[in-house]
């Protein structure tokens, strides 16, 4: 296994993995607890998770039976899971986490500006 198979991956980790880095960094030196994740968002964030990486499975193993696409062999690990490789999932799972969590907070922030604003 070359340092090739590890670029789709490692692009995958990196630009959520900045983002969440981001979140959390302002989390920590931010005063603000509109930035923190109550115990009932975890739920959330998982049920949004799941129904995306069924709907990415779904689309992928469509996409790959029309021959939208597909993958370069030398840049991914060769593991799929209903016909798509398994960093297509991770993609999901990361993207997904980082868009939601910014759902939560950017909702969170806007409820407090309408409460100060009445």
């Amino acid at each position: 296994m070359s340092l090739d198979n590890f670029s789709y991956i490692l692009t995958v980790i990196f630009f959520p993995g900045l983002a969440l880095l981001l979140y959390f960094l302002k989390r920590i030196y931010s005063p603000s607890r509109d930035l923190k994740l109550h115990k009932s968002d975890f739920k959330v964030i998982f049920l949004v998770i799941l129904i995306n990486v069924i709907g990415t499975g779904i689309g992928e193993c469509l996409a790959l039976l029309w021959q939208a696409w597909a993958y370069t062999p030398e840049k991914t690990f060769h593991y799929t899971l209903f016909g798509a490789e398994l960093e297509t999932y991770f993609f999901a799972i990361f993207v997904t986490l980082v868009v939601v969590i910014a759902t939560i907070v950017h909702a969170r922030l806007e409820d407090k500006n309408r409460k100060n604003k009445s």
